[in-house]
């Protein structure tokens, strides 16, 4: 998708751009504050980590959740709600403005990580790759800290240069068509490797 945004949005001079600051387009879903009760025993409803977004391709991988919460948790501990699918999640500390899309129906975000949602339904593929395109400067509003960090009230102050609708619209369609493409893919892989685990397993117990 690199690609086709530059193509679209870079190469192409004749396009006119308006400027809105991130929180004109975005609402900002944050957990930060204080870790909910977890465990590393599985459920349905994983805590999205860093290292989720600390890997190749454009979603974040459920497959390196290694903390999980309960239902009653998942319902009522998160103040600001959970990601959707589309929302945009950024780091803020230690490895700094990782970015992915939010994709599937599930997930918790808490400790250092925060998600972008836009208020226009066409603009989450579009924001994304912009602010990957952005991400050194991202990582630039940090603050002194014992441990990197960035202060999030500043990333949303950040400009973000809009195309006509007609084109986000196109790429929004391209793009998502794609993810989904990625995403299933991810999942199948998911499933291939809790089959071989419990292949594993049950060859060690005849052993």
């Amino acid at each position: 998708m690199t690609a086709i945004f530059k193509k679209m949005f870079i190469e192409d001079n004749t396009i006119s751009f308006c400027n809105k600051k991130l929180y004109e387009l975005t609402e900002t879903i944050d957990n930060r504050g204080k870790t909910p009760p977890n465990n590393n025993i599985e459920t349905p409803y994983p805590l999205i980590e860093i290292a989720s977004l600390r890997t190749d391709g454009r979603i974040a991988t459920y497959r390196n959740c290694s903390k999980f919460v309960t239902e009653e948790v998942y319902n009522s501990w998160f103040r600001s709600g959970h990601p959707k699918q589309k929302d945009i999640l950024m780091s803020t500390v230690g490895s700094l403005a990782e970015l992915k899309l939010f994709w599937g129906d599930k997930g918790s975000i808490a400790q250092n990580i925060v998600a972008f949602r836009c208020f226009d339904n066409n603009l989450p593929m579009y924001l994304y790759q912009y602010l990957l395109r952005k991400q050194h400067e991202l990582a630039a509003y940090e603050i002194g800290s014992v441990q990197a960090s960035i202060k999030v009230s500043q990333v949303i102050e950040y400009d973000i240069a809009i195309p006509p609708k007609e084109l986000l619209d196109s790429f929004d369609k391209i793009s998502t068509q794609l993810t989904e493409l990625i995403y299933q893919n991810e999942a199948d892989i998911d499933v291939c490797h809790k089959v071989s685990d419990t292949l594993l397993q049950r060859l060690t117990l005849q052993d």
